[in-house]
């Protein structure tokens, strides 16, 4: 049998998009400044980087950032960058649910640091672009779903709270599937830190944690029913 070797991947920092969604009234004070900007008529350069399927009178809003151009539509928000190293994030898309309260984009503007502010018909986001390796991405993924999402130590659903002023974890139907995947994640993450020889005692310790607490939960959701 003939032996394969593949040689790993280079994985560089990429840009990675965390999101915080509001309703409208939330936040009036940039919910007026959005909507008081002026509409920006596309240029000669931008109206070159539209996509094919994108034309030029389905864009509602739009904000340059250097070469990066970012546009509203009625079918969401999209971010230009032709000078990408990856061809896949040339052309990116963000839409409702993840990014949007909904996809009718009506301003759009700059927050100075990569990313943007969108205002839509039904609620206002903030689209943070920061820059991180897999190893930052990772370590801030499990912190997020273990502070945020975890309910009874299964991965679910989160509700902001305005009452108590925080995340709320709530029922999912997904528990099962994302908690596997986490627990997967995490259990990879642990052996890696464990087996790499760089990782201090305390990051060992804490991804065994994580991937410790994944697991029992998918063992218990694996029992609930057979019982």
């Amino acid at each position: 049998m003939k032996k394969v070797c593949f040689a790993p991947c280079d994985v560089r920092e990429s840009f990675q998009r965390l999101t915080l969604c509001y309703a409208l009234g939330q936040n009036p004070e940039k919910e007026a400044a959005l909507a008081a900007l002026p509409v920006r008529p596309l240029t000669d350069a931008d109206k070159a980087l539209l996509p094919p399927y994108i034309a030029e009178g389905d864009v509602t809003c739009s904000f340059r950032d250097g070469n990066i151009l970012w546009f509203g539509t009625n079918e969401g928000l999209w971010r230009l960058d032709p000078d990408n190293a990856e061809p896949l994030d040339r052309v990116q898309c963000y839409r409702a649910c993840a990014y949007l309260a909904d996809n009718a984009v009506r301003a759009v503007d700059g927050d100075g640091d990569n990313g943007v502010w969108a205002l839509t018909e039904k609620g206002l986001s903030h689209i943070a672009l920061r820059k991180m390796s897999v190893e930052q991405k990772a370590v801030l993924m499990s912190e997020i779903n273990r502070k945020y999402v975890s309910r009874r130590g299964a991965l679910a659903g989160s509700r902001w709270d305005e009452k108590r002023k925080t995340f709320r974890a709530c029922e999912s139907d997904n528990d099962g599937l994302w908690t596997s995947y986490c627990a997967m994640g995490d259990l990879a993450r642990y052996a890696v830190l464990r087996d790499g020889g760089t990782a201090s005692a305390e990051e060992i310790r804490r991804a065994r944690e994580l991937a410790t607490l994944w697991t029992e939960a998918c063992l218990l959701l694996a029992y609930i029913p057979a019982w």
